[in-house]
């Protein structure tokens, strides 16, 4: 059996140095990012949570929601929705694009999913994704390197806690940073899929 990882459908023309400049500008407050059209498989509520014991703990941090309009009637002021954005509008895509250079992490706590072709599009900027041990998500989710993935039935005290850590020391964020966008150039994009899946095919032949 072989896992070959999906790529990013997102403009992906960025160099180190690009990403390296990204990082430099991602200043407070913390920035999570949701991208989904299922709040409740998403782990919408657990994301916002998550964001609301951050601000309680002293650390300003914003929600920012894509795809997905929560079941609440008051939201916070920290939580930012940004409704459903298409990649092939040039104006929608140039806001997903800024969303993505801003963010410090993408917070995706899903309670089943397959192998989100986001996470690859975030490590692509150099963001981190925060996430679940479902599915097939650890095939993309390495821990510690390009984010994290929790058990299923982590409390939103512990993903706080993890982004807490990360983020509180600028070089450590860099590096988990760095090690995404890594991770992108490395395994997580279309050509490195093609070229493994073409591998295959030759082998197959031979046999």
């Amino acid at each position: 059996m072989h896992v070959v990882s999906f790529g990013a459908n997102i403009d992906t023309a960025r160099t180190q140095e690009d990403i390296d400049t990204l990082i430099s500008n991602r200043n407070n407050p913390l920035k999570l990012l949701f991208v989904g059209v299922d709040w409740l498989r998403k782990g919408g509520a657990k994301a916002l949570e998550v964001t609301t014991i951050l601000n309680e703990r002293g650390i300003e941090t914003e929600l920012h929601i894509v795809g997905s309009s929560p079941p609440i009637d008051r939201l916070p002021t920290y939580v930012h929705l940004h409704g459903f954005l298409k990649k092939t509008d040039p104006i929608e895509a140039k806001k997903i694009t800024s969303l993505f250079e801003q963010s410090h992490f993408l917070i995706l706590p899903s309670s089943a999913d397959c192998t989100p072709i986001v996470f690859s599009e975030a490590n692509s900027f150099g963001v981190p994704c925060i996430s679940t041990d479902v599915g097939g998500i650890t095939s993309v989710i390495k821990n510690n390197i390009n984010g994290y993935a929790f058990d299923l039935d982590a409390s939103a005290e512990k993903y706080a806690d993890y982004i807490q850590e990360k983020s509180k020391d600028e070089r450590v964020y860099r590096s988990l940073a760095q090690s995404s966008f890594l991770e992108y150039k490395n395994r997580l994009n279309w050509e490195t899929a093609g070229i493994i899946m073409m591998k295959i095919f030759e082998n197959l032949v031979k046999k």
